[in-house]
């Protein structure tokens, strides 16, 4: 009984999911280059093997790959880069970090609708949220639910309006097209 209520039986818990860790001797033979370096961290040898195989991997001619401590960093030094200053559209769909990460570069974050089939930016919701504010200068889109879609379209409309586009697509890492 609580406060006069009968109270069924509690519901079986839902398993808490953890992140498939493996064992020590599958990792440590990645440290061996940075113990015989002296060095850890600071562009050392397991910095220098992991970029080099993001580039490989995923990398093209244009682009080049600078490891941060977290995509909220990334972004951030992204839009700082870029030296831009005003408006940057955002998904309403999407986490708190990115929006951070776009006050942490000294813009303003516009919200701006989502597709309701794809819970992402689209073509049509970027012109809706440009009708608004016109003056943005950057839209940042946001990958969702682990999806690496198609932003060929969106990429090729922000351009044709003079804005950067900086995605956030930590939560799609490693993930393939759909």
């Amino acid at each position: 009984m609580l406060g006069g209520l009968q109270m069924e039986a509690m519901p079986q818990r839902i398993p808490f999911l953890r992140a498939g860790i493996p064992s020590p001797d599958q990792w440590t033979p990645f440290l061996a280059a940075s113990f015989e370096a002296g060095q850890f961290s600071n562009f050392g040898p397991c910095y220098q093997r992991l970029r080099q195989e993001l580039v490989a991997g995923h990398g093209r001619d244009d682009y080049d790959v600078a490891l941060c401590a977290n995509a909220t960093i990334a972004l951030t030094a992204t839009l700082v880069a870029y030296g831009l200053r005003g408006k940057v559209i955002v998904p309403n769909f999407t986490f708190p970090a990115t929006l951070h990460s776009v006050l942490a570069a000294g813009c303003d974050v516009v919200l701006a609708d989502v597709d309701p089939a794809t819970w992402e930016l689209s073509v049509e919701t970027l012109e809706k949220a440009l009708a608004a504010h016109p003056d943005a200068v950057a839209v940042c889109p946001v990958r969702v639910f682990g999806f690496w879609r198609d932003h060929g379209a969106l990429h090729a409309a922000a351009t044709a309006r003079g804005l950067a586009m900086v995605t956030d697509a930590a939560a799609a890492f490693g993930r393939v097209e759909r």
